[in-house]
């Protein structure tokens, strides 16, 4: 059949029908209230990465250096331009994860185990 074969397999993986309803599911565990949060925090390191590759290119040599000023007014590159915003975003949502994880886990220790955790 042609869905054992390898190559129809690995399509398989990007189709949007086949995934769809595992990319839209919610659930009721513990971990499902963060996974917007890591989904959030993707989305904002996608918009460092973009902010710093407009970054690289403003040093690259312009063809028509008449079309600058048309594609710095563009409403669409205003997300290049408000790129110091993702910055922020990325690391507050890092810091505020990292610190959930960290609180919830020093909740299941004891008083004991945390200060043998602690260095003086």
């Amino acid at each position: 059949s042609t869905s054992n074969h390898k190559g129809v397999k690995f399509l398989l993986y990007f189709s949007v029908m086949r995934n769809l309803s595992s990319l839209m599911q919610t659930r009721s565990g513990s971990d499902s209230n963060l996974d917007v949060l890591n989904g959030v925090r993707v989305l904002s390191i996608l918009w460092v990465i973009l902010g710093h590759c407009y970054f690289f290119l403003e040093f690259a040599p312009l063809e028509n250096i008449s079309s600058l000023g048309d594609i710095l007014n563009r409403k669409s590159f205003m997300i290049i331009q408000d790129g110091e915003y993702s910055v922020d975003t990325f690391f507050f949502l890092s810091g505020f994860l990292a610190a959930f994880i960290m609180v919830r886990k020093l909740g299941k220790l004891s008083s004991v185990q945390i200060m043998k955790a602690t260095p003086l």
